[in-house]
C-alpha cells in the first residue's frame, strides 16, 4: 500500500547518499545502483550543475519489476 509507494522504509536513504555525496567532486564517472531506488533520488538532490560529483553520472536502474522471481520486495500492484 502506501508504505510501497513511498518506498518505506528506504526512502531515509535519499538523506543519507545525499549527506554522503555533499562534499565530493572531481570524478569521472559515478554509477548509481538500485533497488532501492531512493539511493538514484539521492545522487540526484546531491548533483550540482555549477559543481557537479563526476562528468558522467549512470544510473542503473535495472527493471525491478520484471522476471525475476527472487526479488525480496513486493512489486507494485499496477506492474
Amino acid at each position: 500500500g502506501l508504505y510501497q509507494l513511498f518506498e518505506y522504509p528506504d526512502i531515509e536513504l535519499v538523506y543519507q547518499v545525499k549527506k554522503a555525496l555533499d562534499y565530493e567532486s572531481d570524478y569521472d564517472l559515478l554509477i548509481s545502483i538500485a533497488v532501492p531506488h531512493p539511493i538514484h533520488w539521492g545522487v540526484s538532490w546531491a548533483w550540482r550543475a555549477d559543481n557537479p560529483i563526476a562528468k558522467t553520472w549512470v544510473a542503473d536502474c535495472g527493471d525491478p519489476y520484471m522476471g525475476s522471481v527472487l526479488d525480496s520486495f513486493n512489486k507494485m500492484p499496477y506492474f
